[in-house]
């Protein structure tokens, strides 16, 4: 059960970092490669970068949710 809480941290905190960096506007691909390498580091990188995938169409779903409810 740790493992589960520990994915769900990274896959909480890669949507926050990415949120964060739409939000100052910098590059989505800029983006994606900067949270692969801070999250490898924590993890081995494959699974790195899939939860980086994850985190990522989390975190444009919920951008996307916001913007369409502004309208």
């Amino acid at each position: 059960m740790i493992r589960v809480s520990k994915h769900v941290n990274l896959v909480y905190e890669c949507i926050t970092y990415y949120i964060y960096a739409y939000q100052l506007r910098y590059p989505e691909q800029d983006v994606l490669r900067a949270l692969i390498k801070v999250f490898s580091i924590r993890s081995p990188p494959k699974p790195a970068y899939i939860l980086v995938c994850i985190a990522s169409k989390a975190a444009s779903m919920l951008l996307l949710a916001r913007d369409l409810a502004e309208l």
